[in-house]
C-alpha cells in the first residue's frame, strides 16, 4: 500500500533497494526522491493556472449540476423504451431505475453533514479522503521537506514530514502556501465525491436489505443517542453502509465510486486518453504543456456521450442497450436525450437571433479575425453566449 502512495518512480527504488541492500535503505530512498525540479515547477504552474477563482466556481457548479442532473437524466431515460420493441423484463427494470434516480435527491440532504465534514478535512490534510485519485496527476506536495526516522516500536524507518529543522519549516510553509489552489480543488471535489458516494453506497444498502427480506417490525437493538429503537432492516442497511468504507476512510465499493468519480469528472481513462496521460506522467516536462489530461478528455466524453455520437463508442453502445445494466442504460438514453434536445433548442434561439455566438455575432455573422470587429461588437453590447 505504501508503494501504491508512493509518489516517485517506484521501478527506479525497487531496483535500487535490490542492488543496495536493507542497510542502505535510506540512501536508496533519499536517491529516488532528490531529483524533484521538474515536480516542483509543475506543482507552482499549476497552481498558478488553478488560482484564479473562476476556475473554483465553474469547477463547483459543474459537480453541482452533474450531482442533481445525472438522476434527473435516469428518470428521463427510464421512460424510453417500450414492452413492444423490447423484453418486457428490460423494460421493468428501466422503469424501476426512475424510481431509485428519484430517491437519490432524499439520500443527498441526509449526508450533507458528512460531507461538509470530510470536505474540510481534505483542504487541511492537503490530500482527498475516499481515493487518493483527484482531478490532478502531478505528484502531491513537491515543494515539502521531509527526514526519515527510525520507528522505535518496529525498527524501520518512515518518512516524515520535517518541521524540526529552519530550512524544513521554511520549505513545508512556502509548499502549503504555493498548493492553496489546489487544496480548494481537492476539498471541492471531496465534498461531492462523498455525497454522492454516501448516497450510492445507502441505496445499495437499501436494495440488499429489501432483496434478503429484513424486517421493518423486528427491533434489534437501540441507538444509544436517540435511544430510538433500530429495527433489522436499518441495522442491515447501517453494517453495509459502514462496510464501504476501510479504517482510514477510503472508499472500498467499486461501483458507489466509479459514480463519485462521475459526478467529479475524476473516473479512470482508457485508449488513447489513458496512453497520454501515461505518457504525461512519465515525462514531468510535458505537464508544462498539458497540465491537465483526465478532466478535460471526461469532460469530452461527457459531452458526446449526451449527443447522437457517443454511439462512436463501444462503452456508450454497450450501455445504451442495457448490456452493463438498467441503470446504466437509463443514464446513457436520458443524458443523450436531454443533450441531444439542449443542442437543438441551443441552435434553434441562435438562429431565431435570441443567443449569440463565441465572439457575440449573431445569426448569419460569420467568426472574424479582426480584433477591431471583435472590439465594436462588445463596445455594443453583443457578449458572447448572451
Amino acid at each position: 500500500k505504501d508503494v501504491e502512495n508512493y509518489d516517485g518512480d517506484v521501478n527506479v527504488l525497487i531496483d535500487q533497494i535490490a542492488k543496495a541492500g536493507d542497510s542502505n535503505i535510506k540512501n536508496v530512498l533519499n536517491y529516488a526522491t532528490k531529483n524533484q525540479t521538474w515536480n516542483v515547477l509543475n506543482e507552482v504552474w499549476i497552481n498558478a493556472l488553478l488560482s484564479n477563482p473562476k476556475t473554483h466556481l465553474i469547477n463547483l457548479s459543474s459537480n453541482l449540476t452533474n450531482v442533481f442532473i445525472r438522476p434527473l437524466e435516469k428518470m428521463v431515460g427510464s421512460r424510453l423504451s417500450s414492452s413492444l420493441l423490447e423484453n418486457p423484463e428490460k423494460v421493468a427494470k428501466l422503469r424501476l431505475e426512475g424510481q431509485r434516480a428519484f430517491a437519490t435527491y432524499v439520500g443527498l440532504r441526509r449526508h450533507l453533514v458528512d460531507a461538509t465534514k470530510y470536505m474540510k478535512l481534505a483542504f487541511n490534510k492537503e490530500d482527498t479522503i475516499l481515493s487518493k485519485r483527484g482531478k490532478l496527476d502531478i505528484p502531491k506536495k513537491a515543494i515539502q521537506k521531509t527526514k526519515l526516522v527510525k520507528d522505535p516500536e518496529n525498527g524501520l524507518y518512515k518518512e516524515v514530514i520535517d518541521n524540526d529543522s529552519t530550512a524544513g519549516n521554511f520549505i513545508n510553509k512556502l509548499g502549503k502556501a504555493v498548493r492553496i489552489p489546489t487544496r480548494f480543488l481537492n476539498a471541492e471535489d471531496e465534498f461531492f465525491r462523498q455525497i454522492t458516494y454516501r448516497t450510492e453506497l445507502e441505496k445499495q444498502g437499501v436494495d440488499l436489505a429489501i432483496k434478503n427480506g429484513k424486517s421493518k417490525t423486528k427491533i434489534v437493538a437501540t441507538d444509544l443517542k436517540t435511544k430510538k429503537p433500530i429495527t433489522e432492516f436499518d441495522q442491515a442497511v447501517s453494517d453495509y453502509f459502514e462496510e464501504g468504507f476501510d479504517e482510514f476512510g477510503r472508499a472500498k465499493n467499486p461501483e458507489a465510486m466509479r459514480k463519485a468519480d462521475e459526478n467529479t469528472y475524476t473516473q479512470e481513462l482508457d485508449g488513447i486518453f489513458k496512453k497520454v496521460q501515461d505518457l504525461a506522467n512519465e515525462f514531468p516536462i510535458m505537464k508544462q504543456i498539458i497540465p491537465f489530461v483526465r478532466t478535460p478528455a471526461n469532460l469530452m466524453l461527457n459531452v458526446v456521450d449526451r449527443t447522437p455520437l457517443g454511439f462512436i463508442r463501444k462503452n456508450f453502445r454497450d450501455d445504451f442497450i442495457g448490456r452493463n445494466g438498467a441503470e446504466r442504460m437509463a443514464q446513457a438514453r436520458g443524458g443523450m436525450a436531454t443533450g441531444t434536445v439542449l443542442l437543438t433548442l441551443g441552435s434553434i434561439l441562435h438562429r431565431e437571433g435570441i443567443i449569440t455566438g463565441s465572439q457575440g455575432q449573431l445569426a448569419g455573422e460569420g467568426y472574424t479575425q479582426s480584433q477591431d470587429l471583435r472590439n465594436l461588437r462588445k463596445n455594443t453590447g453583443a457578449l458572447p453566449y448572451a
